[in-house]
């Protein structure tokens, strides 16, 4: 009798054993935290490594933008300005934007104060003191001038300026029909045989009297030449 008890005691306690070896066997919380512990920390990691990709790609896409864009620019030169007396006034620099013109930026002082006429003229010639050796405006094309009138602008015509109370004024607009040097566009050239003149008037240009939109006096001259 305590034979069979001890017998049916090892039997239950063998049996007890394999239920708890078989439970072992079967999926479980421990190995399914321990599977998505793993994925989880990869990819935390492959977030981080693809955050810097990014900003990488960024960076090389504002470099090459600013690349192309300053790659657009060309030719710089800059010319003094003089007024009627033969005295320095200021600069213009002149900037070649390829097929897309030329930038023109005017830096003067002892001006009237008020809104002036900026043209190019067709000779590089600024003897005082009307400067009238500088010729007409600059119309390669044989256009009309003014940009309110039928068939015009002149290559040479360019919107007013005005100048402050002080004299003083930096000023930078684009001319899309002129190029300085032939070899930069197809459009016509300022350093052609005799070059060009920019010119500051007194007057404003009301953009449509012939020859040259009623601007008055040349007060501001400066060659373009190389």
């Amino acid at each position: 009798m305590t034979l069979t008890k001890t017998l049916l005691s090892t039997a239950l306690i063998a049996s007890l054993a394999a239920c708890s070896g078989a439970d072992s066997d079967l999926p479980g919380a421990d190995e399914s935290q321990t599977e998505s512990a793993m994925p989880d920390s990869e990819m935390s990691m492959e977030n981080e490594t693809m955050s810097d990709d990014a900003m990488d790609d960024t960076a090389m896409d504002d470099s090459g933008m600013s690349e192309t864009m300053e790659a657009t620019r060309g030719e710089v030169m800059k010319k003094d300005i003089m007024n009627p007396d033969g005295e320095t006034i200021g600069t213009v620099t002149l900037t070649s934007l390829g097929m897309g013109g030329t930038e023109v930026k005017v830096d003067v002082s002892g001006l009237e104060q008020g809104t002036h006429a900026l043209h190019f003229h067709q000779t590089g010639k600024c003897e005082g003191p009307d400067f009238t050796s500088a010729g007409g405006h600059f119309n390669p094309t044989d256009k009309e001038h003014g940009f309110d009138v039928a068939g015009g602008p002149h290559a040479g015509d360019m919107e007013n300026i005005d100048v402050g109370i002080n004299g003083e004024g930096v000023f930078t607009v684009t001319n899309e029909r002129v190029s300085i040097r032939s070899d930069n566009s197809d459009l016509p050239a300022l350093l052609d045989a005799d070059g060009a003149a920019l010119m500051i008037h007194q007057k404003a240009d009301d953009y449509t009297s012939q020859p040259s939109g009623a601007a008055g006096a040349r007060v501001g001259c400066a060659v373009i030449k190389s």
